[in-house]
């Protein structure tokens, strides 16, 4: 018997002692023979339908006005553009790792991590950007709800929504049926974006404003002329001496509803609050998504990496010794 006779032809060394990996090896393809192509139009198909949900996503908060008004578009466009880089780049590997790599080490196990390794990056580029996305979602909707009329981000919506109302309080105004056909109406930006939201979300000017003062009525005013008559001649700091004030804060909420900027519909909730809960509900909630989407990929990938490290890991079994 031949002492290579039913053994696979493997790496050796040359005459001169150099180790040379395909000795042994011609024409012996990539995994799988020929196969290669179907299975990397397979895999890379794979990866293509876990790439659906960051554009989908991308796609989703590209289209929010709200979101691209106060962020701008880049996030969004990152996630709608990065997978296609990223399955570009997997598919020239996967095509280098068959055509290019040295048969010898055209393994299983090399192809596997390969693909973990992809995997991870997926999951790491996911994260990256849905945690600015988050953070972005939380400021927002914090500044929107407690900061709106301070806030450097929201004063100028607020001073174009103050003057708009103004506007639409005017006598030539209030029978109009919106605001952009009275005088004094200019088409900008910041105007243009209040009539969508406005319209949109079917909310009232932009901060939450004081409310109105209530109107008198007759027995408040006979109650006032009677006061008068009877503190009549007594100074005012000593009637309110020993006293206590029953005049509370202005609620800045929206205890009233007022006819809307761009309708002669009652609105009561403030476009601010209505913006900010569309950052913490809808956009927040893609954020969270994309972050535990991502989170999953990586600890995949690393659980099967833990998983095949472990799987080389076997002991030494040692040679039967035959008795003599």
């Amino acid at each position: 018997m031949a002492p290579n006779d039913g053994v696979e032809p493997g790496p050796s060394y040359s005459s001169s002692g150099r180790f040379s990996p395909s000795s042994g090896l011609e024409g012996r393809k990539g995994p799988r023979g020929a196969d290669w192509f179907p299975r990397v139009v397979t895999v890379w198909g794979v990866f293509a339908l876990v790439c659906v949900l960051p554009i989908w996503n991308g796609i989703s908060l590209y289209t929010i006005e709200d979101w691209t008004y106060f962020q701008g578009p880049l996030y969004p466009l990152l996630l709608i553009f990065l997978p296609f880089v990223f399955l570009t780049v997997l598919a020239v590997a996967l095509v280098l790792f068959h055509k290019a790599i040295n048969p010898a080490f055209q393994t299983e196990n090399t192809f596997v991590m390969l693909l973990l390794n992809f995997v991870l990056l997926l999951g790491v580029i996911i994260i990256a950007v849905s945690l600015p996305i988050a953070d972005a979602s939380v400021t927002m909707s914090t500044d929107l709800l407690s900061q709106c009329v301070y806030d450097p981000v929201t004063t100028d919506l607020q001073a174009h929504a103050v003057v708009l109302r103004n506007i639409r309080d005017s006598p030539g105004c209030q029978a109009e049926e919106s605001v952009a056909n009275c005088k004094g109406w200019k088409s900008t930006p910041v105007t243009e974006y209040l009539l969508r939201t406005g319209s949109e979300h079917e909310c009232l000017d932009f901060c939450p404003l004081p409310p109105l003062p209530p109107k008198p009525t007759t027995a408040s005013l006979l109650q006032k002329s009677n006061s008068t008559r009877r503190h009549h001649g007594v100074p005012h700091a000593l009637l309110s001496v020993g006293s206590e004030s029953t005049a509370k804060p202005a609620d800045f909420h929206w205890p009233y509803s007022r006819v809307g900027l761009f309708t002669l519909e009652p609105r009561r909730t403030p476009c601010s609050v209505a913006i900010a809960s569309t950052f913490e509900t809808y956009i927040g909630t893609i954020a969270t998504q994309l972050f535990v989407y991502g989170c999953s990929l990586v600890a995949v990938s690393l659980l099967v990496s833990f998983g095949k490290l472990t799987s080389t890991c076997e002991p030494e079994r040692k040679p039967i010794r035959s008795g003599s």
